[in-house]
């Protein structure tokens, strides 16, 4: 499923499990450098680790060239726990690895991370299923079907797509297209989980690409978000409703869940509302 403008993609994180390919006899100490011929696959330990240039901290850091052209600043590639990855060489305590899932970044993301952060996927150890408070967040196809009548479309199934486990719509355009770049301003909600037994996160994404209706656009856009509460049986905190039309980022902690509003800006201006259940 074509993940759209806002959550994972909006910064290029790099997702998907890191897997490599590693020699049998492979070890961290190896004071010379070999070629890995092994198809053995790993993941990562940590999150946002830098690939670098060369076996050690001294060299330079690779930057991500494609993700730097669209933030318009130096981003660096890094490497996650979600991401698969070939080991091609080791030296001492450092490996040569390359993503191979997402497929997307194999030619960009080729570096030298420390051997340490590299982990069979089999010990990785599995989330635990802790039920969440508000019920209707375990009960996954309800929470789905309610959404789906709230008038932006359907939520697709509950899948894993290597991230984790979501469900989004289609992005539901509405009022007209921009003059110049013909595109019209839409909405969309993400359901998204590390487990498949319970939604975790809820949002509704709002992007605008017609600036001259911004005004209706964050009016339809606190539309949507009070029918996604009434869908969800829980009530708004106060402050939201005001804050979406005078588009104020806003954040409250719950004692069932908390609601966050943020502004992502770049070429157009993308508003984020997340639930996120306890």
């Amino acid at each position: 499923m074509f993940r759209h403008f806002t959550m994972r993609i909006y910064l290029i994180s790099i997702i998907a499990f890191i897997l490599m390919s590693c020699n049998t006899n492979y070890s961290p100490n190896l004071s010379v450098t070999q070629k890995s011929n092994q198809s053995k696959l790993y993941t990562l330990t940590e999150n946002g680790i830098i690939l670098r240039a060369g076996p050690g901290e001294q060299y330079e850091k690779i930057i991500n060239e494609k993700a730097s052209q669209i933030i318009k600043d130096t981003e660096y590639a890094e490497v996650d726990k979600s991401v698969l990855v070939n080991v091609e060489e080791v030296n001492q305590q450092w490996s040569k690895i390359r993503v191979v899932r997402p497929d997307w970044l194999t030619d960009s993301h080729v570096g030298w991370v420390q051997t340490k952060y590299l982990i069979d996927p089999e010990n990785v150890p599995k989330p635990a299923t802790i039920p969440r408070k508000l019920n209707i967040f375990n009960n996954i196809n309800v929470m789905r079907q309610k959404l789906s009548g709230n008038d932006i479309g359907n939520l697709h199934d509950w899948i894993n797509d290597d991230l984790g486990y979501m469900s989004a719509t289609d992005y539901y355009r509405f009022g007209n297209s921009n003059i110049q770049n013909g595109m019209y301003n839409d909405l969309a909600y993400y359901l998204e989980s590390e487990n498949e037994n319970y939604v975790e996160t809820l949002s509704l994404v709002l992007n605008i690409f017609n600036d001259a209706e911004e005004k209706l656009a964050m009016e339809k856009f606190n539309q949507i978000a009070e029918k996604t509460f009434f869908s969800l049986g829980i009530k708004a905190p106060p402050g939201l409703r005001m804050a979406i039309l005078n588009k104020k980022e806003f954040s409250n902690k719950g004692n069932m869940f908390n609601t966050e509003l943020i502004l992502k800006k770049s070429k157009i201006d993308t508003w984020e509302l997340t639930i996120s259940a306890k």
